[in-house]
């Protein structure tokens, strides 16, 4: 989910799996974040991100961070013709720095553990 509005207090309480990015503007999400269980991680511009054109890919959650937030900031411009998508993506570089990733601690160490592991190969007996 990308959240392109200000924020409430105790954002992310409770929250126990998927990834959250706000669009922190003022600059203080941070502030108004329960950091109990998630983890707050700066965006940074990827390299090569024009190239990415397929979906495969975005099921790692621990990366490809800008390409995500963009494709979600484009589809909600095409449904609601926002204002503010439409400033975020014309400023693209300018406003990328201003997400704030959110993911909880137990979430993210479970997707390394997950990354770390080897597949398991089975050998079919007939």
């Amino acid at each position: 989910v990308v959240v392109l509005g200000r924020t409430g207090r105790n954002f992310a309480a409770g929250m126990s799996g998927g990834v959250a990015y706000v669009f922190d503007i003022d600059g203080d999400f941070s502030s108004k974040c329960n950091l109990s269980m998630v983890a707050l991680q700066s965006v940074k511009k990827e390299k090569n991100s024009n190239s990415y054109k397929g979906n495969g890919h975005f099921n790692d959650m621990t990366r490809f961070d800008e390409v995500r937030i963009k494709r979600l900031v484009e589809r909600h411009l095409h449904y609601t013709n926002s204002n503010r998508a439409k400033e975020i993506l014309t400023n693209w570089n300018r406003y990328l720095p201003n997400f704030v990733k959110i993911m909880p601690t137990d979430f993210q160490k479970a997707l390394v553990e997950m990354k770390e592991k080897k597949p398991i190969h089975i050998k079919r007996v007939n």
